[in-house]
């Protein structure tokens, strides 16, 4: 990601089911590198307070999935992570996929280009009736 630019983080919630999930909240923390410009949720409530953006999305019936867009801007360069936990109030038998991280790499931008100048011009080649 070129420094200055602006990003779109979009995180999706999943429930498997086989029952709902109440009162879902998904955290995100972003990392020192990255900006917050905006915050959207297809269902719920988007809040950020200092870099820790918090979407309450209420209910998330089984089956049903709802997502969190976060608008960054990248203003500092390195390798920064970023990391996503949801929690609902209902029991949960697989925890290792609550969480998710995202190694996000800044670099100043640059616009390279090249070209050739040769002298004669035009340059002839020869070629040798050999091939050579």
């Amino acid at each position: 990601m070129a420094l200055g630019q602006e990003a779109l983080i979009a995180l999706t919630v999943t429930n498997t089911g086989p029952d709902e999930a109440t009162a879902t909240e998904l955290k995100t923390t972003l990392a020192a590198g990255l900006s917050f410009v905006s915050a959207t949720v297809t269902q719920g409530s988007v809040s950020n307070e200092g870099g820790l953006v918090q979407a309450d999305l209420g209910q998330v019936a089984a089956g049903s999935s709802a997502t969190l867009n976060v608008h960054v801007r990248a203003d500092q360069p390195g390798l920064w992570t970023n990391t996503a936990v949801v929690m609902a109030t209902e029991f949960d038998r697989d925890l290792t996929d609550n969480s998710v991280t995202d190694i996000i790499q800044i670099k100043p931008d640059a616009d390279l280009t090249v070209a050739l100048n040769a002298t004669p011009d035009p340059v002839w080649e020869q070629v040798r009736s050999d091939g050579r």
